[in-house]
């Protein structure tokens, strides 16, 4: 919708203040004007905002909802840098000055009681200072049940700083009717300072750091998105049985499913062509992204079907997720791109995979071209989205560069081209004049950084530079910085962000910002979503945190380190000032704690501290649990290591089973890949979303995946390679999914789909969580993987949250992250790097795999976490069913006689004497009347190998019996046998398991995989 078009409708607006506030922000009025009139958005305003604070902007230029925190506080809405602030001062010493708005905790369209919140704002003080964010519960008579201090801000001086509290629980979840939000000042003296852009939404069950850099529904695909005109098009009924309705909650539209009827696959579904001349969506991957809750919670999946001309479908994606009861979730999934040339539509499939009756909504559904980076909110650029179809601001670079605005997926693009061929330097120029800018009221811009972003979309694949040219006020050139340079994957949407840095020579009026391409020839690229402002400052601590694991096993005689760089999560290796473990400081050293544990030591914790400065700024415990070196003496137990190629190499493989061949713990490898008895499941190069759905991939077979049901099945992989049952699955992710930018939540999703795999065929079946290693330290590579360590961090925080402190269900944490030096575990070597050869340095030589010495550090881990593993019950605990065919239940009619034998149950296998196990089944009898004995025997079934398992005396009616003993000889069958018994007898959910309690009847593996 062009800009004519804006100024056309408002020119009727007599508010002036309300037509100005809806042009500055024109992303919302150009994403309304995608879907509604202008009428529409108006009658639906109330859903401009999500969050639960109206007015968050102050664009209607008052302070409501906000009131003065004390007598003398003052407040006031300005306009600067094209944003709304609400101005609070106070001219008098007063102690608390600030402002506080009050949210109704039990109104009929919120429910934030006892929910968590997400608060986020923009404050600046030109004086600088400390302000504090607080918060305090209301009882329905007014009176104060509750305070909180959620967080103190350090504002500097002239610089915004952007605040979020992203998981704000309430204080008092029962009898709070308000709860108040205070921002106020520590200082008693006066004091003036500015808010804005202050939300507070519910925190969502899963946040994937993607979806909330979003942005603009102009971007987005899919319209009517946010059901803002009431109507539920363009989606359709998935099921005969779905039925669709709008419903508000939280201040924002909701698209409402439901069926009473419990059909498989309730839900909605939308059509979209892929053959418009403005959209490729089968050419390039997809990103797709919607919020989605359901007050039952339950199991729900984006399902995404690529169909020809006549709807016959050729490619699906499915994407399942889990939405807990009463959570807002985010989900967001990557749709690859199809080369298939006879793809013409695409259904978008959001769909529960109960088969009860199920209720749930879906709203803010975006999809658009993935990108590896979405663009920053704040923008003082005009025309930043070419809406009103003109190429202003932005003007050629040479003579030949050519300029115009295109329509391209959904968005506006500016096409920069050449009149001829091989014209060198064809680009655009981007003039920021600050005598101009500074008399519109932007006086940081010469002063402070500024950060500059933009898509760039290149359907053939060039290097381009962007520059900035300094000028004095009589177009002299003065400087030329060369910002970044950019290599274009061809129909790949790239997210730019460059620094500009602050300009200290008085004598440059004005900065050419170019974005051009570097080599000579006949070339045409596209831009859009420009960005321009100051570069925020963010709250100090604001990102980092110190990432460790609830448990360190260490094994008696064995070396454990913490390295203390691996476990700082905050962009860079180089920026740690100083890490500490307090009062050790002679085991640290080379920048690791170590430990080696003898017979007489015991578990401990130590403490690590960060320092920023000369005060501790985080801290975070070591709890180091010692293993016996005995432990699992005489064990015989199975383990299958299924991974990417840290698990594949040879080093991990060949490190871990030399410490168990020298070990009281006998372990055998369970695999397809390898040689034997070293065999494992490492793939090089694969990621979660390899394992789950392609056959084969880089040349590699796929042994788990099932050809029938097209996804990981660990049934399937068990049956078809005709395997033994592995005792311990090790699953090693994740450095190719942060690699590959997989969101977060993919990847977990794809840990749970695996291990459920593993569970149904035996949910006996112990998983060791591997938090995998980072990338090496050395420079050279850490300019290569720059970002690489955050992202593999984030995912092994993740890892911990989801499976730490899990142990009795069978779930343990691999923390090879910590054990392994990111410079000498990782491979490097000695290279000459000046002219005359006499200077040298060591560099990376890899970036992500360690040495062999490295592996050995891996495998020190995994070897310790298994021995842990075992070590909690002295054996392994089992789940799985080892008699075979007790789906069926044995139906005997009794003959009034003793001794009346019947045939039962052969094992799945000889269980050993001395063996403890648990035999649990219920008895049926119509009569009443006589004995059920179970008896175990072996083989052979000599008399000598009869053992009694249990004598029941029969009562009318289902009785429930569980027993654990220990077999005292080799059992192979299981007989019932009746004593005088009359009537019917039944016996049913009949189990054994190598365990001492008892657990749920289920088939045996066996059983499941014929």
């Amino acid at each position: 919708m062009a800009i004519q078009l804006v100024t056309n409708e408002l020119s009727s607006v007599n508010d002036s203040p309300f037509r100005n506030s809806l042009i500055s922000n024109f992303e919302t009025i150009q994403q309304a004007f995608d879907e509604v009139d202008l009428r529409t958005l108006l009658a639906y305003t109330d859903n401009v905002s999500h969050s639960a604070v109206k007015n968050s902007d102050f664009l209607d230029g008052n302070v409501d909802p906000w009131v003065p925190n004390t007598g003398n506080s003052i407040l006031k809405v300005f306009q600067l840098n094209h944003e709304n602030w609400l101005g609070i001062s106070s001219t008098k010493t007063s102690p608390s000055t600030g402002a506080f708005t009050t949210l109704k905790l039990t109104d009929d369209t919120q429910h934030l009681i006892g929910l968590m919140q997400s608060i986020a704002f923009k404050i600046r003080c030109d004086a600088g200072g400390t302000f504090e964010l607080h918060t305090i519960y209301h009882a329905e008579n007014g009176g104060i049940l509750a305070e909180q201090s959620l967080k103190n801000i350090q504002v500097i001086p002239w610089r915004v700083t952007q605040v979020q509290v992203p998981n704000m629980v309430p204080a008092n979840a029962t009898d709070a009717a308000t709860m108040d939000i205070v921002i106020r000042s520590t200082n008693d003296a006066p004091v003036d300072f500015d808010i804005t852009n202050f939300t507070l939404t519910e925190l969502p069950a899963q946040i994937d750091d993607t979806l909330l850099d979003r942005f603009g529904d102009y971007q987005n695909t899919i319209k009517n998105s946010n059901f803002w005109n009431g109507t539920t098009g363009p989606w359709q009924p998935n099921t005969n049985n779905s039925q669709l309705s709008i419903t508000k909650l939280n201040g924002k539209s909701w698209l409402q499913i439901s069926d009473a009827t419990g059909d498989v696959s309730t839900g909605a579904y939308m059509t979209l062509p892929s053959v418009q001349s403005d959209n490729h969506i089968m050419a390039v991957p997809q990103d797709i992204s919607l919020q989605i809750r359901c007050d039952a919670g339950g199991i729900f999946e984006i399902h995404t079907l690529a169909k020809d001309a006549t709807g016959n479908v050729l490619e699906e994606h499915a994407h399942p997720f889990t939405v807990q009861p009463w959570r807002l979730s985010e989900q967001t999934c990557l749709v690859p791109g199809t080369a298939n040339a006879t793809a013409v539509s695409m259904d978008v499939v959001v769909r529960s995979l109960e088969t009860q009756p199920v209720t749930f909504a879906i709203t803010n559904i975006h999809m658009a071209e993935h990108a590896t980076t979405e663009s920053t909110q704040d923008n003082l650029l005009q025309n930043a989205s070419l809406s009103d179809d003109t190429v202003f601001p932005f003007t050629p670079n040479t003579d030949h560069s050519k300029l115009n605005v295109t329509g391209y997926n959904g968005r506006r693009w500016l096409q920069v081209s050449s009149d001829s061929d091989g014209s060198p330097s064809i680009g655009v120029n981007y003039v920021i004049d600050y005598d101009q800018q500074e008399k519109l009221g932007l006086i940081h811009l010469r002063h402070f950084n500024q950060q500059f972003a933009f898509s760039i979309n290149d359907l053939v694949g060039h290097d381009y530079l962007v520059e900035a040219l300094d000028q004095d006020s009589d177009g002299k050139w003065l400087n030329l910085r060369t910002l970044q340079r950019i290599s274009i994957t061809p129909f790949v949407n790239h997210r730019i962000t460059v620094t500009v840095p602050q300009v200290s020579d008085t004598n440059v009026a004005r900065t050419i910002i170019v974005v051009r391409c570097v080599q000579n020839t006949n070339v045409s690229f596209l831009l859009t979503d420009f960005v321009w402002n100051d570069e925020v400052q963010m709250a100090p601590d604001d990102g980092k945190a110190l990432i460790v694991p609830p448990k360190i096993p260490m094994v008696e005689g064995h070396e454990t380190r913490v390295f203390l760089d691996n476990i700082f999560h905050n962009g860079d290796y180089y920026k740690a000032e100083k890490m500490i473990v307090a009062g050790t400081a002679d085991a640290v050293y080379a920048g690791a704690y170590h430990v080696t544990p003898t017979a007489a030591s015991s578990s401990s914790t130590q403490y690590v501290q960060y320092y920023r400065g000369q005060y501790p700024a985080l801290m975070a415990p070591l709890n180091f649990v010692k293993v016996s070196a005995d432990a699992g003496s005489g064990e015989n137990i199975k383990v299958m290591l299924l991974g990417e190629s840290t698990t594949e190499m040879a080093g991990l493989v060949n490190g871990f089973y030399n410490l168990t061949d020298a070990d009281v713990l006998s372990v055998t490898g369970i695999g397809t890949r390898g040689t034997a008895p070293r065999l494992h499941e490492g793939r090089s190069g694969w990621t979660t979303e390899n394992y789950m759905h392609d056959a084969t991939a880089l040349n590699i077979t796929n042994s788990f995946y099932n050809p029938t049901s097209k996804t990981f099945d660990f049934a399937y992989y068990i049956g078809t390679n005709k395997l033994e049952m592995p005792d311990y699955v090790f699953i090693d992710m994740g450095i190719n999914d942060s690699w590959q930018e997989i969101p977060l939540t993919t990847t977990l999703a794809n840990y749970q789909s695996m291990i459920d795999s593993i569970h149904l065929l035996d949910s006996s079946i112990k998983i060791i969580i591997g938090l995998t290693n980072l990338p090496e330290k050395f420079k050279n590579m850490w300019d290569f993987n720059i970002g690489l360590k955050d992202k593999v961090l984030k995912l092994i925080n993740a890892l911990i949250t989801k499976y730490g402190n899990r142990e009795s269900e069978g779930y343990f944490l691999n923390p090879i992250y910590l054990n392994v030096d990111p410079y000498w575990d990782m491979q490097y070597e000695e290279r000459v790097v000046s002219p005359d050869g006499k200077q040298k340095e060591l560099v990376g030589t890899n970036g992500v795999h360690p040495s062999d010495s490295g592996f050995k550090r891996c495998a020190d881990v995994l070897y310790a976490t298994l021995k842990y593993a075992v070590s909690l019950d002295g054996k392994p605990k089992y789940g799985r069913n080892l008699a075979l065919g007790t789906a069926k239940a044995l139906t005997i009619i009794g003959e009034n006689r003793d001794n009346q034998g019947e045939p039962g149950y052969t094992l799945s296998s000889v269980i050993p004497q001395g063996t403890v196990i648990r035999v649990s089944y219920d008895i049926s009898s119509s009569d009443g009347v006589g004995e059920l004995v179970m008896l175990f025997l072996g083989e052979q079934q000599p008399a000598s190998s009869w053992q009694t398992i249990h004598v029941d005396e029969l009562v009318k009616g289902t009785k429930h019996v569980s027993v654990t003993l220990t077999t005292d000889t080799d059992h192979l069958h299981v007989l019932p046998k009746l004593n005088n018994a009359t009537g019917t007898v039944t016996v049913s959910k009949f189990i054994i398991s190598k365990s001492s309690a008892e657990v749920d009847w289920t088939p045996a593996p066996e059983d499941i995989l014929n």
